[in-house]
């Protein structure tokens, strides 16, 4: 499958690119070869242990919300459980993580606005918004969609971009992407 997630050649290297179906064997592998490749290029642990704890909250993300459920499209199926994840050298020190996956419409536009709810809170508000939802217990749905969220904007310091791109009225495909 080609690669749904680039960036401009000019701005940026790619690092490190899987895709696949979302799942822990899948997770467990990413993490050991993210740290191969952070640890054959000498990065600083303290910015590798970053970049590795927003991928699992990424990755997380897609698995805990994927349906199984098959997305047609010109006779054509997708699911939502396929994902890209994408890694790229900005600069010294600078990556860029890209996370996509098929989705429908209507839980497209719940991400993106989630995304930017997210995006809205005052950087020193994050913490405790994050307690806060800690403390109800939320482990479902939506709420569990913005603990992730708020997780990797906390982790990060950094606000998530998305973009949705259309593969038809009904199926698309679905990117978050944030600097570390």
């Amino acid at each position: 499958m080609k690669n749904k997630l680039s960036r401009n050649k000019q701005e940026s290297v790619l690092i490190y690119n899987k895709s696949g179906d979302i799942g822990s064997d899948i997770l467990l592998s990413i993490v050991s070869e993210l740290e191969g490749r952070f640890r054959n290029e000498g990065v600083e642990r303290s910015l590798f242990r970053k970049v590795l704890k927003v991928s699992i909250e990424l990755l997380q993300n897609i698995q805990c919300h994927k349906s199984c459920v098959s997305l047609k499209c010109d006779d054509k199926n997708y699911t939502n459980s396929f994902f890209d994840f994408s890694v790229f050298k900005i600069s010294k020190g600078v990556y860029e993580l890209a996370v996509g996956n098929y989705v429908d419409t209507k839980q497209g536009i719940a991400l993106k606005e989630t995304i930017e709810q997210v995006n809205f809170i005052n950087p020193s508000q994050i913490r405790e918004l994050y307690r806060t939802i800690l403390k109800k217990g939320h482990k479902e749905g939506r709420e569990r969609t913005n603990l992730g969220l708020i997780s990797v904007y906390k982790i990060s310091g950094n606000k998530l971009k998305c973009e949705i791109k259309d593969v038809c009225d009904d199926v698309k495909f679905y990117t978050i992407k944030v600097l570390i």
